[in-house]
């Protein structure tokens, strides 16, 4: 979570931005890091980082993300941070921010709960734990990612968003984990923000190879124009290495194979290259990134071949399949 101080003179920490980190499982020694790394950062520009290890035990049972409950967490927010905060900028960790965030902090929210970037509309229908019917989005209502939100954490207390959100979890058998929580139970309250400012990476490479962007697949689409989308790939703001689609900027680039982004080849991106730049230069943890950085080369080879290895075997296995279908067909047709 991210808040901007400034502007009314009343805040004591005024003119800085200061970091929330919510964790179920932070260590002391790196609770101590962040604060030196605090101080490195406040000499090109203020800022203070918090930290919060946070109970997940009321989420078990529900879904878990790469092994573990922690992106429930954004919904508790109002209630862990400080009541005297009243807007916060919630960023997922596999991002890479381009831009000056002061820009995005000066949104009028008017009034809306969060203000988010639209992703693909859903018809999608979540089966229900108890006795109520399930709950079926409207595959006509814009349907946002949850990994980039502007919000009005006073809104959320007054209307006791949380509560909501944990009896919505306790109802219905969610797929996309808190993303499908905030989406039903903000309904209508959600500011559309401009795609530049949480831009999947997949589009991006899509752009690099000359590939065709569609914004309307079959019944689903995203809410912007074409001309608004493109504008936003020339000149993203924060990119979002989201899904399983591209690697995250630590993990191998031949970790992924997703033909025709990258076909059989390395998943490479300039922006990848920048990610790894900022990251080799953060005080305190550069030589933990280092390292990271070092082993992921050691273990590129071995990672490209089990990942050819998966690919090519789903690939024959396809066709297996596609000449089953057809011989199934030929022996019903010569037996009838």
């Amino acid at each position: 979570m991210l808040q901007k101080c400034g502007g009314g003179g009343q805040n004591r920490q005024e003119g800085k931005y200061i970091f929330h980190i919510l964790s179920d499982n932070i260590t002391s020694k790196n609770q101590k890091r962040f604060q030196t790394l605090a101080k490195e950062l406040s000499k090109t520009y203020p800022c203070e980082i918090f930290t919060y290890l946070v109970s997940d035990k009321e989420f078990q049972g529900y879904p878990k993300l790469h092994n573990s409950y922690t992106t429930y967490l954004r919904l508790k927010s109002a209630s862990i941070l400080p009541s005297d905060i009243t807007t916060c900028l919630y960023l997922d960790t596999d991002i890479l921010v381009l831009c000056d965030l002061r820009e995005l902090f000066k949104t009028d929210l008017k009034g809306n709960l969060l203000a988010a970037v639209g992703d693909f509309n859903t018809d999608k229908t979540l089966p229900s734990r108890t006795s109520l019917s399930p709950y079926a989005f409207d595959k006509n209502a814009p349907y946002y990612n949850a990994g980039v939100m502007l919000l009005n954490l006073r809104k959320w207390r007054d209307e006791n968003m949380e509560s909501k959100a944990l009896n919505f979890l306790k109802t219905y058998e969610v797929h996309y984990h808190d993303q499908d929580t905030i989406n039903a139970i903000a309904k209508n309250q959600i500011l559309t923000l401009n795609p530049k400012w949480n831009l999947g990476a997949f589009y991006a490479l899509a752009l690099e190879k000359n590939l065709a962007i569609n914004l309307n697949c079959g019944e689903y689409f995203l809410p912007y124009t074409q001309e608004t989308f493109k504008e936003a790939l020339k000149n993203p703001a924060i990119l979002h290495y989201l899904g399983n689609i591209t690697p995250k900027p630590w993990e191998s680039i031949y970790s992924k194979i997703n033909p025709p982004l990258n076909s059989y080849t390395p998943f490479y991106h300039h922006s990848i290259q920048k990610w790894w730049e900022i990251a080799l230069n953060t005080p305190e943890f550069s030589k933990d990134l280092i390292a990271l950085k070092l082993q992921i080369e050691r273990e590129d080879l071995q990672q490209y071949s089990n990942t050819l290895s998966k690919a090519l075997q789903e690939r024959d296995n396809f066709f297996l399949q596609k000449i089953q279908e057809i011989e199934n067909v030929l022996y019903n047709h010569s037996h009838n």
